[in-house]
């Protein structure tokens, strides 16, 4: 933008640039008459090509400005310079939603203070016939003093129909919040703006968007088809009250979203208040939780044909069909409080998605602890053997249990400096940076760990989930084959694998494997959801809906239960 601080725009004087977007650029100006601060948004240059936006964004601009409420950022003035037009508007000192999400997923009552005054500016905005179609956290601001504000009404609507390079090329509005209907170019109401005010709850809940991929039409394309990933898959903790708001208000039909945004406030402060009202155990109290499988992660398989609302696969050798698989395996990581263990034999699917992985089978201690104190133990243990991995190793575990993830990352990291073939050290350094959620790096822990302990159940079931999360479903499927073959009596892989193998049109393949996950567990709800995808898949209409029946009368997880009436649904 070929503004400069000093110079003059209108009446304004440019003091610094303070952000650039696909759309515009935001400045700090000075307004002499008024003795005030303001920020000057200029749209790019691009739109000056059309010769009927300067007239739209006039149009739109009345509409905007006439916008009165404390949570709205309001539009004093709008004009254009060097035939560049641009929006005047109040300066907040202060953070974007955005810059304060980058310290991780906030607790619910925070939540809850953000999303009112945000909810009520765009209640208000509804009332008005207004609709803001580009939600996300870089359009609410924080303040110091506690204020909350949300701003750029109207500016994809000032961009959208027109006939510039920009306005034809760009995608109106940002991906990864864009509700399914805006983001087909259907015409959208107050609950596109609802889906994207939920996208943002997702993020704030779990510390990340619900999908991200390279491109964004492949982000687009996952708003529209690919299932939405439960927030208890991301973050375990959250309360199924909270999750509820959530699977509400991103329901890919808008007619099975809240109808009104002032819904979506009451419900989630309603769930904040249910809650906290719940008690929760201490970290040893808790029992060692399970694994289990849980959807949505979706597989793409090769070559990729135009999803229909039948997604009935067509198999020809190959795959010719968007196949979506509405099971995978959880990606469920070692609580570092965690106290208890259990032995791959002992575990069985839970009610909830858990806190924690598949934990290994019991090793021996390597250094012995006493009970008492034992960070300072085994700082001592370190200072006397500096070069041991072992000994740093322990250390990181003390800290591990104390819960200060950032020392223990540095000890086990120090151990495999020392042994890189410290596989133990890996898996531990895995379960911290997913605490951190720094994924990709606990997946190349993960998978080190794999590859230096190929007879390693946890190494590999730990390798596979990472994968499996980081949507790489083929090389995931290898770790879960390998666990297979380590631990046959363990039914959960063999769902894992005949599920992927269903989905990807091994149709055979995979009903071998899902019968075995039945012969191990024959109620494991998760294995007859697998064969319900199976007969679908072969035409079976009838024995489809006998299984899918079974989960609906077992006690399956309810996220099972929602995927499962979906496939009901297209069996109708």
């Amino acid at each position: 933008m070929p503004l400069s601080p000093g110079e003059n725009v209108g009446p304004y004087r440019i003091i610094e640039r303070l952000g650039q977007g696909g759309m515009a650029t935001v400045f700090k100006a000075y307004h002499p008459a008024l003795d005030r601060y303001v920020a000057i948004k200029v749209l790019h240059p691009a739109f000056k090509e059309d010769p009927n936006f300067l007239a739209r964004f006039q149009r739109e601009a009345r509409i905007v400005a006439k916008l009165e409420h404390p949570h709205i950022v309001p539009v004093y003035d709008f004009s254009e310079h060097k035939g560049m037009a641009y929006l005047v508007m109040r300066y907040i000192e202060g953070e974007t939603l955005k810059a304060h999400l980058k310290g991780g997923p906030l607790p619910p009552e925070r939540i809850l203070e953000i999303l009112k005054p945000v909810a009520e500016a765009l209640a208000y905005a509804h009332e008005q016939g207004v609709l803001h179609r580009d939600i996300k956290p870089s359009n609410i601001m924080l303040t110091p003093e506690g204020g909350i504000f949300l701003t750029d009404f109207g500016l994809a609507r000032m961009a959208q129909s027109g006939e510039s390079t920009l306005s034809r090329d760009m995608m109106i509005g940002t991906p990864q919040y864009m509700s399914p209907e805006q983001a087909k170019g259907e015409e959208i109401d107050e609950r596109a703006d609802i889906y994207s005010l939920g996208v943002v709850l997702f993020e704030m809940l779990t510390g990340r968007v619900p999908f991200s991929a390279d491109t964004p039409y492949a982000v687009v394309h996952d708003h529209i088809y690919t299932p939405l990933p439960l927030p208890t898959a991301i973050k375990p903790d959250i309360f199924p009250s909270l999750e509820r708001v959530v699977l509400k208000a991103l329901a890919k039909d808008k007619d099975d979203r809240y109808q009104k945004v002032t819904d979506l406030v009451t419900a989630f402060e309603d769930a904040v208040v249910e809650a906290a009202s719940e008690v929760v155990p201490a970290p040893e109290e808790e029992k060692a939780a399970e694994p289990t499988i849980v959807p949505p992660t979706a597989v793409e398989a090769e070559p990729e044909a135009e999803p229909s609302r039948k997604r009935w696969p067509i198999i020809g050798g190959t795959v010719a069909a968007f196949l979506l698989l509405a099971c995978c395996v959880g990606f469920f990581f070692a609580s570092q409080n965690r106290k208890a263990k259990l032995t791959p034999e002992e575990l069985t699917p839970i009610a909830r998605p858990p806190t924690e992985a598949i934990p290994s089978p019991e090793r021996p201690t390597r250094m012995p602890l006493p009970s008492e104190d034992p960070v300072s133990q085994a700082l001592r243990q370190v200072q006397a053997n500096p070069d041991d991995p072992q000994a740093h190793f322990i250390l990181g575990n003390a800290y591990a249990r104390q819960g200060d993830e950032a020392k223990a990352l540095e000890e086990y990291e120090k151990a495999i400096e020392l042994d890189p073939n410290f596989a133990e050290a890996y898996i531990k350094a895995g379960d911290i940076l997913v605490a951190q959620k720094d994924f990709d790096r606990a997946t190349e822990m993960y998978q080190r760990a794999a590859d230096l302990e190929p007879d390693s159940v946890e190494a590999n079931i730990k390798a596979g989930q990472s994968l499996w999360w980081d949507r790489q479903i083929r090389p995931a499927t290898e770790y879960f084959k390998r666990v297979t073959e380590l631990k046959p009596e363990l039914p959960l892989p063999h769902a894992a694998v005949g599920t992927f193998l269903v989905g990807t049109g091994q149709l055979e393949e995979g009903r071998a494997e899902l019968e075995t996950a039945l012969r191990l567990s024959p109620d494991l709800a998760e294995a007859h959801f697998g064969m319900g995808l199976y007969w679908k898949a072969v035409g079976d209409v009838e024995k489809a809906r006998q299984e899918f029946d079974f989960v609906m009368q077992s006690d399956a997880k309810p996220w099972l239960k929602i995927e499962t009436q979906k496939e009901l649904r297209d069996l109708e």
